[in-house]
């Protein structure tokens, strides 16, 4: 055995052998161990949390989280400051909580509550020394080293915020919390965390990490110059600039990343003075509290726009033990990664006289010294009005796109702020704005551009407006009487300018619409006057890639490129596609399967091929029980349901829990407790993009599950879901109806549901029988009514439409729209036969004297259910014929005899033309018809349709060629040749 670990066993035994010797001789008390490699505090006698629910005390806080169930809240006792040293969970629905005072969770507590949380107006941090983390720190829990706590539920660790001070607002002011992290520690959430006092790290960059997978986290929201109350009225409504430029996050020290699933949330808490008008009105301080999202998919400062997308950030403090307030030096890391959008920050302002909201989306939003935003791997967009202030970083990278879309100004070096009631923006370098990806400016760009000397390619600048200079405003706000003011302090106005070599010198150059490139190895811009282009087809396999078009499956890209110069791809300034069931790997070359895509040569013209390359994504089934009305989880429980599926293993069928006889009510999603899930299916909102959780829960209520089989129409309804209710109140169940029973196209309807006995449900019934009801649905087809273009008996029917009705019910009865129409009365030219057409105005069932009025209700009594009907377009009284004669008044009469003649139609295409009436005989388009010279042919044409007889007679001479036509049309023309 290794020699070090004899001797800390040796130790250890002997240690423990004292202390139960001292337990015969003292009674039993809390004991450190100490050994020589560093000191290890062990309470023996007194428990560090407990239970609200159980009221049960636990010696660690592993033991109490292993115990707890949903709805419990495990707290720590005030001052005993445990450590973790295994590695835990939080289970959904539990809550771990680090209070400040006595055994209580205080909430949000804000310096207006009460005045002992701080000393001194609370103008500097409650841990800004070692004498005020002494005054003011009530607690701390530590997690030891390699040791990870899993959140599930939530996390609260308390503090007071705000002060009576403006120059420092919303910071933690008073008594507080602290988890601290050891090496390598790590907190893991996917629940929320509430964090009112501080997460630190024990060492500064120790390797500990905040993981935020989902969920939300809250913290305060802390301003350095905010110039409150009135100033905020007039700053912002009578100035149009923030009244604050310096803020940051600092209450969370280590390592953090925030997932696209994850939200960042900050506390603001502002205070607003008293205010006494010359004597006579006068409104006493508040606090104001407001919430600002600052970290999400959705409606933030940085806004995620992938679930490829995250945000890391870390604390570059002087001291990883207490926060300042006034070292320039310190600053915040945020290194954002696979694309962002700039959000717009909203934060609500009660007045004296009223309330108003700052929103940065009319001001240029200001990034200070305390921020240094970094931007990798993706497309970002810049959408609102953005400042750097002096001593601030921002950074491209080089497989990084930016498009800066609004106003923007880098403020220039020698920047000096005007102070106002001792608040002044502090005089620091000009900022830095390192360009090695891709940037356009779209907006109005002011202020100087610069780009690393590591280099390995070339960073662009593109410049496609004019408007190259930008002016900024600095001031604050006050108040005569009843009005608003503001008062100009200073007056920002910045060309925009990057670094360009001119003749062997380092000099400075306006941006002009036009390219500027850095070389590598070099730190200035270079004009491109002979610039080219390179393209990169994105063949996606399947996946999309937001805000960007794809055209068969592929994305296709051009990137400009100076002629003459051959670049090294190892990466690609585009978001990784998403596709779903999968996860993506890399872009390949030639195929989804060939080699990565790194190292690829590009030169003006070059075209690269790029293929997604995805692996199957297997995702986690977490399930979350609770115990209700008094029950208690037993030894008897069992869940074999599956833990991770894949695409391949949907859908999958849930099964429920048992535990002895209680009920179980059925597993949910997204604590949705109206909605059942039996089944994860593609149609599973979540499923296919990241783990589900699902959470059910027991009970002592004998209850019956209601579930709904469609049989043999699932497509006829939106969802089916199951209900859990009491067994005697058949009526909780809400009865599924069908989408689709008013649609005239679908030919079955919902007659109700019936239980497995046949017997039709009524939710009137007094109670169901059994623990498990399934309702099964009883369909009914509707009455099936055929609309024809056509008279009956028509060769070749041609329908207009079919609607099904319910038989029983009452249904309208469709119109005549493109069916023959009304005809107008018509005489032969020598005025001895005619036709008279009357409307077509009616329909007509099959060959029967059944008539329909068109648009006119009818009731189809219930016999006709399941039955087809056929309905004809009539007329009120029936019309004679056309009567043409032929005869023979050819010039040339050697042929006589009969004239065969082709029949072609107009304006009706292919419609049959009666031969003789009453219909017995028709005529087709292109049939040939013979009329013998001097005899007479009835025919009787359809509506507006005018009927050509050509001859088709050929002859052997010229002169014995003739043709013959007639011709009918609903002029009343009928015109005779023969020739």
């Amino acid at each position: 055995m290794h020699k070090y670990k004899i001797f800390t066993y040796l130790k250890y035994f002997i240690l423990l052998g004292l202390f139960f010797f001292s337990l015969s001789a003292v009674g039993f008390s809390s004991w450190n161990l100490y050994d020589a490699f560093g000191i290890d505090s062990i309470s023996f006698a007194e428990p560090v949390c407990y239970n609200n629910k159980t009221n049960v005390q636990y010696y660690t806080i592993e033991d109490a989280l292993s115990n707890a169930s949903s709805g419990d809240t495990i707290f720590t006792y005030v001052g005993k400051n445990p450590t973790i040293r295994k590695s835990c969970e939080i289970k959904a629905g539990v809550t771990l909580c680090l209070p400040f005072d006595g055994e209580t969770w205080n909430g949000r507590q804000s310096g207006e509550d009460t005045s002992k949380w701080f000393d001194d107006g609370g103008n500097i941090f409650a841990d800004a020394n070692a004498s005020r983390v002494k005054t003011y720190r009530k607690n701390s829990v530590t997690i030891s080293k390699n040791v990870k706590l899993t959140n599930k539920g939530t996390i609260q660790i308390g503090g007071i915020l705000g002060s009576e001070n403006v120059t420092l607002s919303g910071h933690t002011s008073g008594n507080y919390c602290e988890f601290v992290l050891d090496s390598n520690a790590s907190i893991v959430s996917t629940g929320n965390v509430y964090c009112l006092g501080y997460i630190k790290e024990k060492e500064y960059d120790n390797g500990s990490k905040f993981l935020v997978d989902s969920g939300t986290v809250y913290a305060p929201f802390v301003i350095y110059d905010y110039r409150g109350g009135t100033s905020t009225a007039g700053t912002y409504q009578k100035g149009g600039i923030t009244p604050f430029n310096v803020y940051d996050m600092p209450n969370i020290k280590p390592y953090s990343k925030y997932s696209y699933k994850s939200k960042l949330i900050g506390y603001a808490d502002l205070h607003t003075g008293a205010l006494n008008l010359a004597g006579f009105i006068k409104f006493n301080a508040q606090h104001n509290t407001t919430d600002i999202n600052i970290i999400g998919n959705s409606s933030s400062v940085i806004t995620l726009n992938t679930e490829n997308s995250y945000v890391e950030a870390k604390s570059r403090s002087s001291s990883n033990l207490y926060t300042t307030s006034n070292v320039y030096t310190d600053y915040t890391d945020i290194i954002v990664y696979g694309g962002a959008a700039s959000g717009v920050m909203k934060m609500a302002i009660k007045l004296p006289t009223g309330s108003t909201t700052v929103s940065t989306q009319d001001c240029l939003f200001p990034i200070s010294y305390r921020l240094h935003l970094n931007l990798y791997s993706g497309s970002y967009s810049f959408v609102n009005p953005m400042k750097l202030m002096n001593g601030s970083y921002l950074y491209v990278a080089s497989d990084a796109s930016l498009s800066i879309g609004s106003q923007f100004i880098i403020y220039p070096n020698g920047f000096v702020d005007t102070a106002y009631g001792n608040i002044a923006y502090p005089t620091l370098p000009a900022p830095n704005f390192v360009v090695d990806g891709d940037v356009r400016f779209t907006g109005a760009i002011g202020g100087f551009t610069e780009t690393y000397n590591t280099k390995l390619d070339y960073a662009y600048l593109y410049e496609d407006t004019p408007n190259t200079s930008v002016t900024s405003l600095e001031g604050y706000g006050t108040r005569d009487k009843l009005s608003f003011i503001f008062n100009q302090t200073a007056e920002v106005t910045e060309t925009a300018t990057a670094m360009v070599y001119d003749n062997g010198t380092l000099a400075e150059t306006n941006l002009e619409k036009t390219v500027y490139v850095s070389e590598a190895n070099t730190d200035y811009f270079i004009k491109a006057s002979n610039l080219g282009s390179y393209t990169i087809n994105y063949h996606l396999n399947g996946g999309i890639i937001s805000n960007e078009t794809a055209t068969n499956d592929i994305v296709t890209k051009n990137y400009p490129i100076v002629k003459g110069v051959s670049i090294t791809l190892n990466s690609f300034s585009i978001n990784n596609p998403v596709k779903r069931f999968y996860d993506f790997n890399s872009w390949r070359l030639n195929s989804i399967d060939g080699e990565v895509a790194n190292g690829i040569n590009a030169s003006d013209g070059t075209v690269i091929d790029v293929y997604a390359n995805y692996s199957v994504a297997t995702y986690s089934i977490t399930y979350n029980l609770d115990y209700r009305d008094g029950s208690i989880m037993s030894e008897n429980y069992t869940n074999n349901n599956i833990l991770e599926f894949t695409e391949a293993d949907l859908p999958i069928n849930l099964t429920k829990p048992t535990d002895g006889n209680l009920f179980f009510y059925g597993w949910y999603y997204n604590n949705d407790t109206s909605k059942e899930i039996t089944q994860i299916t593609t149609h599973l909102d979540g499923v296919g993009y990241g783990d589900i959780e699902l959470s059910g829960y027991f009970s002592t209520v004998i209850m019956t599950s209601v579930s709904f089989d469609a049989n043999g129409h699932p497509d006829y309804f939106t969802d089916l879901a199951s209900y859990n209710c009491v067994v005697s109140s058949p009526s909780e169940v809400q009865i599924p109806t069908s989408i689709y029973d008013d649609d005239i196209n679908a030919l079955y309807y919902l007659k109700g549901w019936a239980l497995e006995d046949g017997t039709m449900f009524d939710n009137s019934m007094e109670s169901f029988t059994g623990d498990s009801v399934i309702l099964k649905a009883v369909w009914g087809t509707k009455l099936k009514v055929n609309y024809y273009y056509n008279f009956y008996g028509s060769s070749g029917n041609y329908i207009l439409s079919t609607i099904h009705y319910y038989p029983g019910k009452k249904g309208q009865i469709r119109s005549l729209a493109d069916t023959p129409g009304d005809q107008q009365q018509i005489y032969s030219s020598d005025n001895t036969s005619y036709t008279l057409y009357s409307s077509v105005n009616k329909w007509q069932k099959d060959n029967s004297s059944t008539y329909y009025t068109p648009k006119s209700i009818v009731e189809f009594d219930s016999s006709y259910e399941g039955q087809i009907i056929n309905l004809y377009p009539g007329y009120d009284e029936l019309a004679t014929y056309y009567k043409v004669t032929f005869t023979n008044t050819a010039k040339y009469t050697k042929y006589t005899g009969s004239v065969s003649m082709a029949v072609s139609f107009g304006n009706v295409s292919n419609h049959p033309v009666s031969k003789d009436n009453p219909y017995t005989e028709y005529i087709l388009e292109g049939s040939i018809i013979t009329i013998n010279i001097g005899e007479s042919y009835n025919i009787w044409p359809y509506h507006n349709t005018i009927l050509t007889l050509l001859d088709n007679n050929t002859k052997s001479t010229d002169y014995n060629s003739r043709t013959v036509s007639c011709t009918v049309d609903r002029s009343g023309t009928i015109s005779l040749v023969d020739e």
